[in-house]
């Protein structure tokens, strides 16, 4: 594929061909892909020249190309191109391989050609093998002699070809394999790689310092986050990580590297709003995509998560689609799913009479609730799922370069200077920087959701994270020395508090019964009455006090025809609209505490609804 940027008519004859060494200056990457300063210094006598910058990445956006240092000449036209670069690397071993496949094939055919001349003398005794009434002389003992003959000779030859057919099978197999080698060693000697050309016309000899930039899409960065508190009494220590990567096809060397958290091929075009019509049975829903802040991780191998329908239920049977692929999964009966994403970039979910989604695989943990969109209810059509079962979060340990980074800010973004000069191999792994570091004001909670789960969780609420610039981002919580979990940081969309959780304690119990005498069910004329009662029995078994946090929810009637009377609790608060029940409390050392409440269903006994314990 070629692309021309033609300022001036020319004539390409006669030009003299110049190609000076270009080295790369500094790097600006952004979130996806990075704008390039390079230098070359050369020679250019009076006359018509063509300067070639070859080896080049074979991404770059050509309408981003800039050429400064040009005083004095003419620039006709710049022309940018991607071909094929033969590399020498591999030259050798593909000459052996060469000689070793045409060594095997000629042992091949001399095998070939022993089994076709076996074959022939098999024909030939097969045509000449019948007695007839004609000859004389034949006796018993003749015949034998004859019939002896051909057994014996016909069991050596099919023996022969036997041995030979099997020899020359792996043979086959040897050659196959020297051919599959040599393909691959003559693929990787080819290249994808781009070149950019200048037509100068130059007025003047003179020595030039020329400035070449462009934007390549085959680099990034990602933030990425440490969460550490040694114990409850201790503020968490947050650590800032960039995680800068680049497969440009060549390694940078000893570069000014700048990290900018701008989206350079985001649209700039302004929107516009539309008159807001309102009417019935319309649901209406954000315009634009409100997963635009999220950046593709290619440190990430494997994803799961959990899907939600708009009203907070898991939502089972949502396909999960590897994009461009007809590899993925289906969330299962609570909403769960899991799944391998290789080289992937993004992911797709999809589900009748929902919006269909496609985020980038930004964190190993995605989920989100997804959106109801009546116009769309096309039967959604998968094959090729690939299953996998969930293992355990592995923390990806690298080496992290602890800098003292220069933080500036435009307009629209931030950009983070890294002070002294950076090398960044060509390759799919990350190399990560440390951005900063910072003590977090901290407090901590125990909490407990007794109808999901008996275990009550530490969890630590964060302030002060505002103002340290995050982007959204994984983090590794660790607690008390241990890796506790990973959690994605969303500044876009968190408030005040960023909540973390560290955990279950095992030195705090928690029971939830239902006491028969106050739960039962009754008639009355048309309408059946079900009564409610929990009890929730903490124990605090630490050798310390604690805050704690329990919740518990109340049924909410969607129906006239179903009431929810006779409401009675000892909780704080009571949240009407979502029907939540919160307990906050201390808890002295060695405590215990009992909370209560009740409730009562009335509803057409004619009717059926489901009332969970």
């Amino acid at each position: 594929m070629r692309y021309f940027f033609i300022l001036f008519s020319c004539i390409w004859l006669n030009a003299q061909d110049i190609k000076p060494d270009l080295k790369l200056e500094s790097a600006t990457v952004y979130n996806q892909g990075a704008q390039l300063q390079s230098l070359a210094e050369t020679q250019l006598s009076k006359g018509h020249h063509l300067v070639v910058f070859d080896n080049l990445s074979p991404s770059i956006t050509p309408e981003s190309i800039l050429i400064k240092g040009l005083q004095g000449i003419n620039m006709n036209s710049i022309n940018y191109e991607r071909d094929y670069l033969t590399t020498k690397e591999t030259g050798q071993q593909i000459e052996s391989l060469e000689s070793d496949l045409e060594t095997a094939e000629k042992s091949q055919a001399k095998t070939q050609s022993k089994i076709t001349a076996f074959q022939k003398e098999l024909e030939l005794l097969t045509n000449n093998q019948t007695l007839t009434s004609e000859q004389t002389g034949i006796t018993v003992a003749k015949v034998n002699a004859y019939a002896n003959f051909y057994r014996s000779k016909f069991e050596e030859i099919h023996n022969l070809l036997f041995d030979l057919k099997r020899e020359l099978s792996e043979k086959n197999k040897d050659i196959q394999k020297l051919q599959n080698e040599l393909n691959k060693l003559r693929g990787d000697q080819k290249q994808y790689r781009g070149k950019i050309t200048l037509d100068l016309t130059v007025t003047k000899a003179s020595q030039k310092k020329l400035q070449l930039s462009y934007f390549v899409n085959d680099a990034g960065w990602y933030p990425s986050y440490d969460l550490k508190s040694v114990d409850t009494e201790q503020d968490i220590e947050l650590t800032y990580k960039a995680n800068v990567f680049q497969h440009t096809g060549k390694d940078w060397s000893a570069i000014d590297l700048k990290l900018s958290s701008a989206q350079p091929n985001r649209t700039e075009t302004k929107p516009e709003l539309t008159p807001y019509y309102m009417n019935f049975n319309k649901r209406a829903h954000p315009v634009g995509n409100r997963f635009s802040h999220l950046t593709y991780n290619p440190s990430i191998k494997k994803v799961s998560g959990t899907i939600y329908a708009e009203d907070g239920t898991p939502l089972p049977g949502v396909n999960v689609i590897l994009k461009g692929t007809s590899k993925g999964t289906q969330t299962d009966f609570d909403g769960n799913y899991s799944l391998k994403v290789g080289n992937a970039k993004e992911l797709k979910f999809s589900y009748i009479g929902y919006k269909t989604e496609i985020l980038p695989i930004y964190a190993s943990t995605i989920g989100f609730q997804m959106l109801e969109s009546k116009n769309q209810l096309d039967e959604v059509v998968v094959t090729g799922y690939s299953s996998a079962k969930r293992a355990d979060m592995a923390v990806n340990e690298m080496d992290i370069e602890e800098v003292q980074v220069e933080k500036d800010y435009t307009a629209t973004a931030v950009n983070f200077k890294i002070p002294q000069k950076v090398s960044l191999k060509s390759r799919r792994d990350a190399d990560q920087f440390e951005l900063d570091k910072q003590q977090l004001e901290t407090t901590y909670q125990f909490f407990a959701a007794p109808e999901l789960s008996s275990s009550v969780f530490l969890i630590a609420e964060v302030g002060d994270w505002e103002e340290i610039d995050l982007l959204t981002g994984e983090a590794n919580v660790y607690f008390d020395n241990t890796f506790i979990s990973t959690t994605t940081i969303f500044p876009q969309e968190t408030d005040q508090k960023l909540r973390l959780s560290l955990g279950h304690d095992q030195q705090i119990t928690i029971e939830r019964n239902q006491p028969e005498k106050m739960s039962s069910k009754s008639f009355f004329g048309g309408t059946q009455i079900v009564e409610k009662a929990y009890e929730i029995k903490l124990k605090n078994n630490k050798n310390r006090d604690i805050s704690l946090r329990v919740q518990e929810r109340l049924p909410i009637s969607q129906n006239d025809a179903i009431k929810i009377e006779d409401i009675n609790h000892n909780a704080s608060t009571y949240d009407k609209k979502k029907g939540f029940l919160n307990w906050e409390f201390h808890m002295d050392s060695q405590s215990q505490k009992t909370l209560k409440y009740s409730y009562k269903i009335k509803y057409p006994k004619d009717k059926k609804i489901n009332i969970r314990d």
